[in-house]
């Protein structure tokens, strides 16, 4: 296993967490795979027997959804995170939930599952084992967290402005 050096991510602040599954629609035939459907005129794309989006994200022919939740995306996260960690990557990975079956349900409770599954998802790929917990953040290597410097600003009305 090749080890590279930490400079090769030094331009790398955070990683984004979020993923997409390829739709399998009739769509794609007239429109592609890697291209949005493109808003053209209904009557001229009904008498061309062309597809044409309902609304603005119908036009893409993947699904928005987090790892491991609700099935495979299309990428290979074992792969990403591995090599992400080779490099010596260790700072924050933020979840972007615009999951169809998350987030975009409007469901609050959905939309924490998603969450926690990604967590869960990228844990045993990100995290050690620990004896008696699994695979859990090691805090331990973390500095502590501190209160920023703050001043506090007065409240200002409309009027005031």
């Amino acid at each position: 296993m090749r080890r590279y050096p930490r400079r090769d991510l030094k331009r790398i602040h955070r990683v984004h967490v979020k993923g997409t599954r390829l739709m399998k629609t009739a769509a794609r035939v007239f429109w592609g795979a890697l291209y949005p459907m493109q808003s053209v005129n209904p009557k001229l794309a009904k008498k061309a027997g062309v597809p044409i989006p309902a609304h603005e994200w119908d036009r893409h022919h993947y699904e928005p959804v987090l790892p491991g939740f609700g099935g495979n995306d299309s990428m290979d996260w074992r792969a990403f995170m591995e090599t992400l960690m080779q490099r010596g990557f260790n700072g924050p990975l933020v979840i972007e939930n615009e999951g169809a079956n998350s987030a975009h349900t409007g469901n609050l409770a959905a939309t924490l599952q998603g969450f926690k599954t990604t967590v869960l998802c990228l844990a045993p790929l990100v995290w050690p084992l620990q004896a008696r917990a699994g695979y859990q953040f090691d805090d331990s290597k973390q500095p502590a967290l501190i209160d920023p410097p703050s001043k506090d600003v007065p409240a200002k009305t409309m009027a005031d402005l």
